[in-house]
């Protein structure tokens, strides 16, 4: 791991009396050259990818271990105390980038910045806070649709399989064997239809809801852009 210069090699991610700090540190910094604006930027990839990678190593415990609810109340007390918060903060500090008259000059000098550009300028445009609760309800409400999927086991030839261990046989040479993989595979996934439905039918008007409250036609359109 890369020693970092700017988040404490320390530090509770899951505690957000700690992350405020740096960002607001981030957002009160005066920049007054190119120079201290790039030195500023690594700043702010080095609490992003923390914050990020923290997230994602809860997501992934998670995910292996669905039936255990340790794990899962780590990663929803992400969800639900540090990720809600973190998005208008880390909106500001794109903004204050975009803003930034520092901005143009440092562009000039490494195209690599006119990328980042790019790339967050979508995000400023299309950012509302009233969307962070429902990115949140979609998150636990794909988190139970995961719960769902790793439950689901098959017996196939006298052998217990998870679904992901069922691609294998999918792709045998022999017919007959990728046929019966298939069967066995699309019957387990049936078992939780309705559950699986009524999940989707609560994430469809919250995405909408989404797309609505950015000011574009549809949710398809908001992830376009």
């Amino acid at each position: 791991m890369a020693q970092r210069t700017f988040v404490p090699q320390s530090i509770d991610l899951s505690d957000w009396s700690k992350i405020e700090p740096l960002g607001k540190a981030l957002l009160d910094r005066p920049i007054n050259s190119p120079d201290e604006l790039e030195r500023w930027l690594l700043d702010v990839s080095e609490l992003s990818v923390a914050i990020d990678e923290f997230g994602k190593r809860r997501y992934i415990e998670k995910s292996c271990h669905t039936d255990d609810a340790e794990v899962a109340k780590r990663f929803f007390q992400f969800v639900e105390e540090v990720d809600p918060k973190f998005k208008p903060l880390f909106f500001a500090i794109q903004k204050k980038y975009l803003d930034s008259p520092r901005r143009p000059a440092l562009e000039q000098r490494d195209r690599r910045y006119q990328m980042l550009t790019r790339y967050w300028r979508p995000d400023v445009e299309l950012f509302r806070e009233a969307n962070v609760p429902l990115e949140t309800q979609i998150t636990k409400l794909v988190s139970d649709y995961d719960t769902i999927c790793g439950e689901q086991l098959v017996n196939f030839r006298g052998k217990e399989y998870t679904l992901q261990q069922m691609a294998p046989f999918q792709e045998e040479v022999d017919r007959a064997t990728r046929e019966e993989a298939w069967r066995t595979v699309v019957s387990r996934r049936l078992q939780d239809r309705d559950r699986i439905e009524s999940i989707f039918e609560k994430i469809l008007p919250l995405r909408t809801q989404i797309a609505n409250n950015a000011g574009m036609s549809d949710f398809r359109a908001y992830k376009w852009k």
